[in-house]
């Protein structure tokens, strides 16, 4: 692992669901930690839904190993949020993480 490549600042959230006046829910998100990390796109598909063309873009994050990670997070890093699709502990060495993630809009 090179940590010289582990440049970009990555902000962990999680989902935050309060009560409205209307008896349903506000979904809001909570920093949870930061850390520094790398990030690359991988991939990506297009589909056609509900008459709009659409595009998933898939990246992988990687990151020094944590045990505080979870797949409901997501990841906001310069104005841009990809959602937790997986997440592989290489060799099972707890050494680093990587993290398979789609962007997101919101």
């Amino acid at each position: 692992m090179q940590i010289g490549s582990m440049k970009h600042r990555l902000k962990f959230q999680s989902q935050v669901k309060t009560p409205d006046a209307m008896g349903g829910t506000t979904v809001s998100w909570k920093d949870e930690s930061v850390c520094w990390g790398s990030i690359w796109p991988v991939g990506g598909s297009e589909a056609r839904r509900s008459g709009q063309l659409t595009f998933e873009i898939t990246h992988n994050i990687r990151i020094r190993y944590r045990s505080d990670i979870d797949a409901s997070y997501r990841i906001s890093h310069r104005g841009a949020y990809y959602s937790i699709v997986s997440i592989i502990n290489p060799n099972l060495s707890n050494k680093i993480l990587d993290i398979l993630c789609k962007e997101t809009e919101t």
